[in-house]
């Protein structure tokens, strides 16, 4: 089975994965070879992936933040019998959780996303920026979506380090 993660700032690829396990917003779905067709959402919310190299199994995980995973059987050549099951994740962004995440690094991109959103508010209370509020909410909304994947990410790495 062949796996590709991609994001803006990160790409990886597998192609000896024996499984994909992702929470999607609707519930958690386990993808082995032969798999259905599927159109799924992911946001903040963990992605597993199982490879067999060399006769052991790896595992990854990941955490992902807003992404669409796709599976499919046929590829874009629905007469090639070689193509198999793929698995493809586009997300805005993903973290893989390894042991050598920094908790004080990441804490340290939670601060500075709680600044970000506090110096928003700040701008979008201000009378004098009446003509230019809904550039400022969007980008709230971004800041906002930004502090929530730190904050979890935190919170995620916390858990695994006791």
């Amino acid at each position: 089975m062949f796996f590709s993660l991609s994001t803006p700032e990160y790409n990886t690829f597998q192609s000896n994965t024996t499984k994909v396990r992702a929470n999607l917003c609707t519930g958690v779905v386990e993808i082995l070879d032969k798999h259905q067709d599927l159109i799924g959402n992911m946001d903040l919310n963990l992605l597993e992936i199982e490879t067999n190299f060399e006769n052991k199994i790896e595992k990854m995980v990941f955490l992902i933040q807003e992404a669409i995973l796709l599976v499919s059987t046929k590829g874009l050549d629905k007469t090639d019998e070689r193509i198999g099951t793929r698995v493809y994740l586009y997300a805005k962004k993903a973290v893989e959780l390894t042991g050598s995440l920094s908790l004080e690094e990441n804490i340290k991109q939670m601060e500075q996303k709680k600044n970000e959103v506090e110096k928003e508010e700040q701008r979008l209370a201000d009378p004098a920026n009446a003509n230019i509020f809904s550039s400022i909410r969007c980008r709230l909304g971004l800041v906002q979506d930004e502090l929530a994947f730190y904050e979890k990410l935190v919170e995620i790495i916390k858990q695994r380090k006791s």
